[in-house]
């Protein structure tokens, strides 16, 4: 668009409105060229005729200066209302300013307390952490230090001999509180003998006290059941009662004599062998000789 066209269509839309044309002298402009700004300007205002609010203006016939002015007139009323409208708030709005910066305050306590409660929860977890692993730590010495408990508890318990037990074996009478010590005695003498020198140096110490004590009960056992066995020997002894009620209830102090002291038992039971042969034989001698005797008598009758 050359220079000469441009003022003739600024002079033609002045006439279009009722306006003398404006004397504009565009003769001073040098362009060598077509100038893209005036079609950008011819862009511009096709847009803005294009407007709703223009079309409707111009449908009404309205001065589009007129009408912008009128716009800014309402423009600048609304400005000032809202001005007079943000002087009477204004109280009001100085108070919500200050209630602003006091939640504002607060949430910066807040902030801070959160912080200062995680770094809290921070030490605490690291504190927990510590305490577990200390935990796991003690509670393995635990374990470990239990296992030596029960070794060296078993140890001693088998190792030590009580002053009741003692005088109990040695001096007291064989009956059923000595047939109790006498189990605890086998308890011991099987506990070290499933032990070596090398497991406990001091099972050295502890078995020739153990080796006499078991002799002694070993002696003591063999008389008393030596007495049980003479007693069958007593004349008019009922032998089957007399086995169920001295003999058979007894029969622990055999089984420890035959563990202990094996000559002994084999005495002891020599010893029965012998006498119970002589009971059958009196038995049978005198059933014979019963025999005998109802013989002579039927003879005699027939």
């Amino acid at each position: 668009m050359t220079n000469n066209g441009a003022l003739q269509k600024f002079s033609n839309y002045n006439d279009l409105n009722g306006k003398k044309p404006l004397e504009v002298d565009l003769t001073e402009l040098e362009i060598t060229k077509e100038d893209n700004l005036f079609d950008a300007v011819d862009i511009h205002i096709q847009e803005n005729l294009e407007d709703e609010l223009v079309k409707e203006a111009l449908a009404q016939g309205l001065d589009l200066r007129v009408y912008a002015r009128e716009i800014e007139e309402a423009l600048e009323n609304v400005q000032k209302d809202s001005v007079l409208d943000y002087a009477r708030e204004s109280s009001k709005i100085a108070s919500l300013h200050f209630q602003i910066k006091n939640c504002e305050q607060l949430l910066e306590d807040a902030e801070q307390l959160l912080g200062q409660f995680q770094s809290n929860l921070g030490e605490i977890s690291f504190k927990i952490q510590t305490l577990q692993t200390q935990s796991l730590s003690l509670n393995t010495k635990l374990v470990n230090r239990r296992g030596v408990y029960d070794q060296i508890y078993s140890f001693i318990s088998n190792s030590l001999m009580p002053p009741d037990m003692i005088n109990c074996i040695c001096e007291s009478e064989v009956n059923e509180t000595y047939m109790q010590y006498l189990l605890k005695l086998d308890e011991r003498i099987e506990f070290f003998q499933n032990k070596s020198e090398k497991d406990y140096l001091c099972k050295c110490d502890a078995q020739p006290s153990l080796d006499s004590l078991r002799m002694k009960a070993v002696e003591k056992v063999r008389e008393f059941l030596l007495q049980r066995i003479y007693g069958l020997r007593k004349p008019n002894t009922n032998v089957q009662m007399y086995q169920q009620s001295f003999l058979l209830p007894n029969k622990y102090f055999f089984k420890f004599l035959k563990q202990h002291g094996r000559t002994s038992s084999q005495e002891v039971c020599l010893i029965y062998i012998e006498t119970m042969q002589k009971i059958f034989l009196s038995f049978f001698r005198h059933y014979f000789q019963s025999l005998i005797k109802l013989n002579v008598i039927l003879l005699n009758v027939y």
